[in-house]
């Protein structure tokens, strides 16, 4: 049976974003296994004697929750991406089995991570969700490849406007920002467009 995941942050004693997870969890839990609603929150024990650092929770389900983990989270450095080609790629849950990602990423060749094309768009990197800037807005795919919580965030706070994006595209835009739901939108990662390789 496969597995799902929510990656959540949790920083000086506090869950961010918490109501964004509990609705794609729920949501998955409702179309995969045909499960009521219940309190994601509910189902996470913190741990004694964390102190203030942040954590990237780790909460493995299926049609209930099977576990929980705090891992100690730090920032990881993006600079370059590669441009990968992959029309076959789904995925759209949020799942454990990372392995159509694990092998895309396994083609960046010298660059830190790779910006993912599906049928001529941009959709994601391996690990973040991203966007692009014009000079005057920040522009986010329209089909992503996964549809995270900081994300929904962002475009529910109009942060980000949704848009079909192809790599044809690139031109028009001056950067490119990583984000996930581990990072927050003031410390998120810019890539220059020189740095995106072909």
């Amino acid at each position: 049976m496969s597995l799902f995941l929510e990656s959540i942050k949790y920083s000086n004693g506090q869950f961010f974003r918490m109501n964004y997870h509990e609705k794609r969890f729920n949501g998955v839990r409702k179309i995969k296994f045909k499960e009521p609603k219940i309190s994601l929150q509910e189902q996470i024990i913190v741990p004694d004697g964390l102190g203030d650092s942040t954590y990237k929770v780790r909460v493995v389900y299926d049609a209930q929750v099977q576990k929980v983990e705090f891992v100690p989270y730090e920032l990881k450095t993006i600079q370059t991406l590669k441009v990968v080609h992959e029309n076959q790629i789904d995925y759209s849950f949020k799942a454990v089995d990372r392995e159509q990602l694990n092998n895309l990423f396994d083609q960046r060749a010298d660059c830190d991570d790779v910006l993912i094309v599906r049928n001529k768009k941009i959709t994601d990197t391996s690990y973040c969700n991203v966007a692009l800037f014009d000079g005057s807005n920040w522009y986010t795919p329209k089909s992503p490849l996964l549809r995270g919580t900081q994300r929904a965030f962002l475009i529910d706070f109009g942060l980000i406007i949704q848009e079909e994006i192809r790599l044809r595209d690139l031109k028009y835009f001056k950067k490119i920002r990583l984000f996930n739901s581990m990072i927050e939108w003031t410390d998120c990662m810019d890539v220059k467009l020189r740095n995106v390789i072909s």
